[in-house]
């Protein structure tokens, strides 16, 4: 009988994992990891998010990506989003103001070259 009950949480719980992987706000929206996003062209000021799940600091792996971005064509300005909890990295959110030179291809590939190689363009 536990045998029968285990199999039918674990099903549950695979179920679970599946329909919260595919779904959500941006659902069909975000790339995976590692892909980008079809080319987009950007006007002046827009604003692009990129997730950066590697980053974990905000006195090391913060001011790495900042630089990183900043060196790319396009990038304006390079902001980290709103933390819960000062000092610490709970919302690996950055936001990007770009102009219409953004390429997000080249910017992710550079985060991955940096060493956080699963950031993502979100928005």
């Amino acid at each position: 009988m536990r045998l029968v009950i285990y199999s039918v949480a674990a099903l549950i719980a695979a179920g679970l994992v599946y329909v919260i992987g595919t779904s959500g706000d941006h659902a069909g929206d975000a790339p995976e990891s590692g892909q980008v996003a079809s080319v987009a062209s950007f006007a002046e000021g827009d604003l692009v998010s990129l997730h950066v799940p590697d980053m974990h600091c905000i006195y090391a792996c913060y001011p790495k990506v900042k630089e990183t971005l900043e060196r790319q064509p396009g990038v304006m300005a390079v902001d980290l989003s709103e933390q819960q909890e000062e000092g610490t990295i709970d919302n690996p959110i950055v936001l990007v103001t770009v102009s219409p030179d953004f390429d997000m291809t080249n910017t992710v590939n550079s985060l991955s070259n940096a060493g956080f190689a699963k950031s993502q363009v979100v928005q």
